[in-house]
C-alpha cells in the first residue's frame, strides 16, 4: 500500500466584481455613522431628562419654601387670633379656623418634604448616581428671557439637526448602496485564484505543484434572483423615505408643540409675578385691616392662602418654562449640558455676619384718616340767593375775608321796616310824655284848688255842692295822670321793641355777607351763585393753617399701652410718603361697643407735609417681641423674588430666597428662609455672584 498525504493552500483575490464590495464598505461606513446617530440621540435624551428632573427637584424645593413661608405666617395669625379670643375680641371660631389652618400647613409641608426627597431620588436614578447621594443645588427657577428666535427658524433648525432626521438619511443612504450591491449582481466578475499542494508519503517536501489563474463568472441565469434582491432593496429605500417624511411631520408637530408651551410659560410667569404682586399687597392690607378689628380671620386666612396658591402658580410657571425650553431645544436637535464652574480669581472681599434672633419692641400697627386740627362747616343764618363766591377749593383766606354774599334785599326791606316801626314808637313815647306832662300840670292845678275848697268849706266859704265838683275834678285829674304815665310807660316800651327789632334787622343785614372765622384754607366749595342758601345747608368746608391730627381705631386689647403725651412713629402714604413723629394727644376714655375699640389723636408736627383725608399707619409700642432681622443691605431682589446671599461653610456664597416682614428702620424681617446662626454677606458687592468664593473684609 501507498501512503499520501496531501497539503492544499488556495488564495483568491477578487479583482472586479461589479462594486459590490466598494458598495459593503460604503453600507459599513454608514452604519458606523448610524450609531454614532444613535448614541447622540440617547445622550440629547440624557441631558433633557436630567434637566427636567433638576428642575423637578427646585419646583419641590421652590414649594416646600412657600408652605414654610405660609406656615410661618399662619403661625403668626394663629398667636393674634389667641390674643384677640383672649382679649375677647374674637369668637373661639376664629381661633380654630386659625389651628385648623396650621394643621392643614402641616400636613402640606410633610407632603412637599416627600416631593423634594422623591425628586432628587428621581434625578440621582437620571444622573446613574446612588440614591443615598445629594447634590448641593445651586441654581434657582428663574426666566432669564423670552424664547430665542422665531417658530420658523426652530423649524429650520430641527430640519437640519435633528439626529432621528439624520439617522433616517442615513438609512437611506444605506438603502441606495444595498440598491447597488443588488445591481451589481448582473455583472460578471473577475477573480485571481492561486493554488498551492503538496503530495508526499514521509512529508519531506517533495512532489510539491501550484497553480495560478483568473476565474470569470457570467451570471446568465439566476431564475430572477438579482432582480428580486434589487426590488427588495429598492423597496426598503422607498420605506426609509416614507418614515423620514413622516419622522419630519411629527419633528415640526413636537417643536411647535415644544414652542407654543415655552411661550405659553414664559407668559404665565408674567402674569404669576403680577399676581403675586397683587397677592401680596391684599394680603397686607387685609392683615392691616384685621388687626384694626375691621375684618374677621376668615378673611385673612382667605387672603393667605391665596398668596400661597399665587407663589405656587409662579413656581409652577419658572418650571414649566425651564422642562419647555429644554423640550425645545430637545425637539430641535441642538441641546447640549450646562456647565458650571466656580469662579476663579481672588475671593471677594465682603462683610459677613451671622443671623440672631433679639428682643424687638413689638409694634402694632394702626391705621387712620389724617384730620385737621380745627374745621368748621360754613353754613347761612338766612334764606337767599347766592349773589357771589368769592374762593374755591385750595384758596388760603385771613379772619374776617369775604368767602360769599346772599342777596339782602328782602333782609333789607325788612330793616327799613324796622327802622319805620323804631321812628313811629318814638313819636308815639315822645307823645304820651307831652299828655303825661299835661296830666301832671292838671293834677297839680287840681289839687291846688281841691286844696283852697276844703279850707273855704271849714269856714263855710263855699256850699257843699261846689266843693264836691272840686274834689270829683281832683280825683278825675289824678287818674288822667296815672293813665297818662302807664301809657307812657307802654310808649317806652314799644319804642324798645322797635329798636331790638331794628338792631335784629341790622343784624340779619350783617349775616348777608359770610366770612371767614379763623386763618386757613378752603378745603371744599358746595355752591355755586344763583343758589338757594338755606339756614343748616353746608355751603363752605373751611379748615385752620397749621396743626393736623390723625384719628384712628385702637382695639382694647392694646389700649392699657397708650397714654396721651407718648410718642409714636407715624408714616402717611400718598406719592411720597412721609415719615413723622406724632405724639399721642386723646385717648377716649370709653369704647366704641360696636367695635370694642378706642378713639385715639394722635397729633402731627406743624411742618408735616400732610393734608386731610390721606391714609396714615400709626406704629404705637405695644409690647415687646423676638425677631430675626438682618440689614437692608443684605437683601438682593431679581425681578419679583427677594434673596440674600448665605455663606456655606467652605466660603462660598450661595444665593438663598427668603420671605421678608416689616421695615424696621435700617433692618428688615425675615419671616423664613434664614435659620439662626447662618452666615450671610451684609452688603453684597456688585460682582457677587451665585457659586463666588467670598472672604471676610476686616
Amino acid at each position: 500500500a501507498a501512503n499520501d498525504f496531501a497539503t492544499n493552500f488556495t488564495a483568491t483575490w477578487p479583482l472586479y466584481d461589479g462594486g459590490q464590495s466598494w458598495h459593503g464598505w460604503q453600507q459599513a461606513k454608514l452604519g458606523r455613522d448610524a450609531a454614532g446617530q444613535a448614541l447622540e440621540r440617547m445622550r440629547q435624551q440624557i441631558i433633557a431628562r436630567t434637566t427636567a428632573a433638576y428642575a423637578g427637584v427646585l419646583l419641590a424645593r421652590e414649594s416646600l419654601a412657600v408652605v414654610e413661608a405660609a406656615m410661618a405666617a399662619s403661625r403668626s395669625h394663629l398667636a393674634a387670633a389667641e390674643a384677640r379670643y383672649g382679649s375677647g375680641l374674637a369668637v373661639k371660631s376664629d381661633l380654630l379656623q386659625a389651628q385648623v389652618r396650621l394643621a392643614d400647613l402641616q400636613q402640606q409641608k410633610l407632603l412637599a418634604q416627600s416631593q423634594v426627597e422623591v425628586a432628587r431620588s428621581a434625578l440621582n436614578a437620571v444622573m446613574g448616581v446612588p440614591d443615598p447621594v445629594r447634590f448641593e443645588l445651586s441654581s434657582r427657577l428663574e426666566a432669564a428671557g423670552a424664547p430665542e428666535g422665531e417658530l420658523e427658524s426652530w423649524l429650520a433648525t430641527a430640519r437640519g439637526q435633528r439626529i432621528e432626521l439624520k439617522e433616517l438619511e442615513v438609512r437611506e443612504a444605506m438603502a441606495r448602496e444595498e440598491i447597488g450591491k443588488a445591481q451589481a449582481g448582473h455583472l460578471p466578475s473577475l477573480d485571481l485564484i492561486g493554488n498551492y499542494q503538496i503530495h508526499t508519503e514521509e512529508f519531506d517536501g517533495s512532489a510539491n505543484n501550484y497553480s495560478v489563474g483568473v476565474v470569470v463568472s457570467l451570471n446568465l441565469f439566476s431564475g430572477g434572483a438579482s432582480s428580486a434582491q434589487v426590488a427588495e432593496a429598492q423597496a426598503a429605500r422607498r420605506q426609509v423615505q416614507a418614515l423620514r417624511r413622516q419622522m419630519e411631520s411629527q419633528v415640526f408637530l413636537e417643536v411647535r408643540q415644544s414652542y407654543t408651551q415655552t411661550a405659553s410659560a414664559f407668559q404665565r410667569i408674567g402674569v404669576a409675578h403680577q399676581a403675586v404682586a397683587q397677592a401680596e399687597e391684599a394680603q397686607r392690607i387685609v392683615a392691616n385691616r384685621y388687626s384694626s378689628g375691621l375684618l374677621t380671620i376668615v378673611d385673612l386666612l382667605t387672603a393667605e392662602a391665596a398668596l400661597q396658591q399665587a407663589r405656587t402658580a409662579q413656581a409652577r410657571a419658572l418650571h414649566d418654562y425651564a422642562v419647555g425650553k429644554t423640550d425645545l431645544r430637545l425637539a430641535a436637535g441642538v441641546i447640549e449640558p450646562g456647565h458650571s464652574t466656580l469662579p476663579s480669581g481672588p475671593p471677594v472681599q465682603a462683610a459677613i455676619a451671622a443671623a440672631q434672633i433679639g428682643p424687638w419692641p413689638l409694634i402694632f400697627e394702626a391705621v387712620g384718616t389724617v384730620k385737621a386740627e380745627t374745621a368748621s362747616t360754613v353754613s347761612a343764618k338766612l334764606m337767599g340767593t347766592v349773589t357771589s363766591v368769592a374762593v374755591k377749593e385750595g384758596d388760603r383766606v385771613r379772619r374776617g375775608g369775604v368767602l360769599l354774599t346772599i342777596d339782602e334785599r328782602q333782609v333789607s326791606a325788612q330793616r327799613q321796616q324796622a327802622e319805620a316801626a323804631f321812628a313811629e314808637a318814638r313819636q308815639a313815647e315822645q307823645a304820651a310824655g307831652a299828655a303825661a306832662e299835661a296830666a301832671a300840670a292838671g293834677a297839680a292845678l287840681a289839687a291846688a284848688t281841691h286844696q283852697r275848697y276844703r279850707m273855704m268849706l271849714t269856714q263855710e266859704s263855699v256850699s257843699r255842692q261846689e266843693f264836691d265838683e272840686v274834689d270829683a275834678r281832683f280825683r278825675q285829674a289824678r287818674a288822667a295822670l296815672a293813665q297818662s304815665e302807664e301809657m307812657q310807660k307802654a310808649a317806652g316800651q314799644r319804642a324798645r321793641q322797635a329798636e331790638a327789632a331794628l338792631a335784629a334787622a341790622r343784624v340779619s343785614a350783617a349775616d348777608a355777607v359770610l366770612t371767614a372765622a379763623f386763618d386757613g384754607i378752603v378745603t371744599a366749595k358746595m355752591v355755586d351763585p344763583g343758589d338757594l342758601a338755606v339756614p343748616g345747608k353746608p355751603l363752605l368746608s373751611l379748615e385752620k393753617a397749621g396743626g393736623h391730627r390723625v384719628d384712628l381705631r385702637l382695639p382694647e386689647a392694646y389700649v392699657r399701652s397708650v397714654r396721651p403725651g407718648q410718642a409714636v412713629s407715624v408714616r402717611v402714604e400718598g406719592p411720597a410718603p412721609v415719615a413723622m413723629e406724632g405724639v399721642i394727644d386723646v385717648v377716649a376714655p370709653a369704647a366704641d361697643p360696636g367695635s370694642r375699640s378706642f378713639l385715639v389723636q394722635v397729633r402731627l408736627p406743624a411742618a408735616g407735609n400732610v393734608r386731610s383725608g390721606m391714609f396714615a399707619r400709626v406704629g404705637l409700642t405695644v409690647g415687646e417681641d423676638r425677631l430675626m432681622t438682618i440689614p437692608a443691605s443684605a437683601l438682593v431682589r431679581q425681578g419679583q423674588l427677594t434673596g440674600l446671599f448665605l455663606v456655606t461653610s467652605d466660603d462660598i456664597a450661595r444665593y438663598r430666597l427668603i420671605r421678608t416682614g416689616r421695615h424696621l428702620g435700617d433692618r428688615i424681617e425675615v419671616l423664613s428662609g434664614l435659620s439662626e446662626g447662618s452666615r450671610f454677606v451684609v452688603n453684597p458687592p456688585a460682582g457677587l455672584v451665585d457659586g463666588a468664593r467670598v472672604e471676610a473684609s476686616s
